[in-house]
């Protein structure tokens, strides 16, 4: 669940912002606090007293991804594409889940929909390099996380995203770049810290690039962990291996 959760925490996007009935406005409280099953219960209620909502089957989705229920998320993804079948968020989304349960070709499907109704959709373009580095088609990967970062340059995740592929092809030079340009801030990131450190490394820079790997495990140690790096942040694996030889070597200094 803890992968899940980081990769929709920054695109599940749905909730209506003036919901056009008190019963949704509850359900959609219910959401931004976090109580799920609650939210399940209310938007239950809305479905029943209007069963052609396409915002409520999206948001019952987002729910249900929540609670861990991927199949009735995905049913009720459809549903809401049935009569909203132009709602490129709700293509995003469902894209996601294709990506938890590996399904990449389903969820580059979705993306592609998702850019065909908004061409210059970051979060679409970051989430297909996302599934294409799921199949092993890293420069594809690569192109789709560059035009993300082009359209939003202070798009962090999709930056480090970039980074990450670029280290996975052996691009460690094109891959510092990326680190050394990003705008003020991507520095306290601590996947840039320890992609930054790693790169660094790499091309025969090991005390700087230590010293950014101990800054990135003071603010996260989680970047020791291999199950972590692979499952959860879904690190590319040649850099997990060089990340964790670097930290093996780095006692040693």
């Amino acid at each position: 669940m803890k992968f899940l959760i980081f990769l929709l925490a920054a695109v599940l996007v749905g909730c209506d912002a003036a919901p056009r009935t008190v019963l949704e406005s509850e359900a959609t409280s219910a959401m931004l606090r976090n109580d799920f099953p609650r939210a399940l219960q209310l938007w239950d209620q809305v479905l029943v007293k209007n069963n052609r909502n396409p915002d409520a089957y999206r948001d019952r989705a987002n729910t249900k991804v929540y609670l861990g229920d991927f199949p009735g998320a995905l049913k009720d993804y459809d549903q809401s594409l049935a009569y909203a079948p132009r709602a490129a968020a709700t293509y995003l989304n469902r894209g996601t889940v294709w990506e938890a349960l590996g399904d990449w070709d389903q969820a580059i499907r979705d993306y592609n929909r998702v850019l065909e109704l908004e061409p210059r959709a970051a979060d679409a373009f970051n989430n297909r390099g996302n599934a294409q580095a799921g199949k092993g088609a890293w420069p594809a990967a690569i192109e789709d996380f560059k035009s993300a970062v082009i359209i939003n340059p202070r798009y962090d995740l999709a930056r480090a995203n970039l980074a990450l592929a670029l280290i996975q092809t052996g691009q460690y030079q094109a891959a510092l770049t990326e680190y050394q340009n990003a705008p003020p801030g991507f520095e306290r990131f601590p996947d840039a810290l320890a992609g930054h450190g790693l790169a660094l490394w790499q091309l025969q820079q090991p005390r700087a690039g230590v010293l950014l790997l101990q800054k990135a495990l003071a603010l996260d140690p989680n970047y020791q962990s291999r199950t972590w790096l692979l499952k959860t942040r879904r690190w590319p694996p040649r850099a997990v291996d060089q990340l964790l030889a670097m930290q093996a070597k780095a006692k040693k200094l």
